[in-house]
């Protein structure tokens, strides 16, 4: 009734803050023109939290409230299908106690493939995001969302849920990799999710199209610039 009045202004970020190659949090300094030592985040992560440092062994992390919302059931729910591929789950994040349980038992269970931290940490939060290939996003709804913005911003390929903010922020990406800047599933179901998912781990076996899809994710321009010229415009 009032969408004549209505204006939706994407969130943005904090390129100060947000910045892989300026970001005291993280190992190694990297950009767009030289995103190599990228891959030394990577095992800094791998190491930190327990896990064999791999370098060819896609890093799958998602730093968000433990909440339905977040889709935290649905990660669960093809977890079992996921933890059969050559992948690295690191998760961090807090809030409902079934789902931290289930995530504790994970990594309990598959310490060589799992890593979940609770506590809170900024720094991690960083880390996890510059050091993950993928970055897990499936949530139930979500206005805008930050995280997807962030892991763009370090070359980290999003696989987002087609809802709110992140279907405004992340395009599917075709069969080639020629377009897109991410990895889109629409129903929600673990099965949905894993399906883009797999869809991720494909294209990042095809080595040099990941590459120039990491490098096309890490120039776009979501800073908080682009948003205030949106609402001094109106």
């Amino acid at each position: 009734a009032h969408a004549k009045g209505l204006v939706g202004i994407l969130n943005g970020i904090d390129p100060g803050v947000w910045n892989p190659s300026t970001d005291p949090h993280i190992i190694s300094r990297y950009d767009v023109v030289d995103p190599l030592p990228k891959a030394r985040c990577k095992t800094a992560l791998q190491k930190a939290l327990g896990l064999p440092a791999r370098p060819d062994t896609p890093v799958l992390g998602m730093v968000a409230r433990l909440d339905t919302q977040k889709g935290i059931d649905l990660l669960l729910g093809c977890a079992s299908q996921l933890l059969r591929q050559d992948v690295q789950l690191v998760v961090q994040g807090s809030g409902d106690p079934e789902f931290t349980t289930a995530l504790a038992a994970l990594a309990k269970d598959m310490p060589e493939k799992v890593a979940f931290r609770t506590e809170f940490d900024d720094g991690l939060a960083h880390r996890i995001i510059a050091g993950s290939d993928l970055f897990l996003v499936p949530s139930r709804f979500e206005p805008s969302g930050l995280t997807q913005l962030y892991a763009m911003r370090y070359g980290t390929v999003p696989v987002v849920r087609n809802t709110g903010g992140l279907r405004d922020t992340v395009v599917d990406c075709d069969a080639s990799l020629g377009t897109g800047t991410g990895f889109v599933f629409d129903e929600l179901t673990p099965d949905a999710f894993y399906g883009a998912i797999a869809r991720g781990l494909s294209a990042y076996a095809q080595t040099d199209r990941f590459a120039s899809l990491r490098r096309r994710v890490m120039r776009l321009d979501h800073a908080w610039d682009r948003a205030a010229r949106r609402y001094a415009a109106i």
